[in-house]
């Protein structure tokens, strides 16, 4: 079981994330701003196995959250998302963001979520 934080402004999406990592038997907590995922992060002392961050929303996008994480906890697991296609396919989001751990393109199955999750955390 591991312990999620998702950040990510599409309500149905953070739903259908928690419900299906729920069943999988993990921990989930979402929030709909990069801001608010850094703010939850220091609340709890960084107690997070693995952060989703969508790469597109207000309050502080993926790649900016990306990089405060980094400051502070630089051993996180960060797995950017995006919905956006052509954003998924852009240099941007294939070659940069270099220092998140994976980069993926919504919506994204739930096995392949649940890959990501082992591939990260049990290596």
């Amino acid at each position: 079981m591991a312990r999620l934080l998702l950040a990510d402004d599409d309500r149905l999406f953070c739903n259908a994330f928690r419900s299906g990592m729920i069943a999988l038997g993990h921990q989930v907590e979402t929030t709909s701003t990069g801001d608010m995922a850094l703010k939850r992060l220091q609340e709890i002392g960084g107690a997070i196995d693995l952060v989703f961050l969508d790469m597109l929303m207000g309050g502080g996008g993926g790649a900016i959250t990306l990089h405060r994480i980094r400051q502070i906890w630089p051993d996180l697991p960060v797995v950017v998302i995006t919905g956006q296609l052509e954003l998924a396919d852009s240099p941007l989001f294939t070659e940069g963001l270099q220092l998140a751990s994976e980069r993926l393109a919504k919506p994204a199955r739930l096995r392949e979520l649940d890959e990501v999750i082992h591939r990260l955390l049990c290596g």
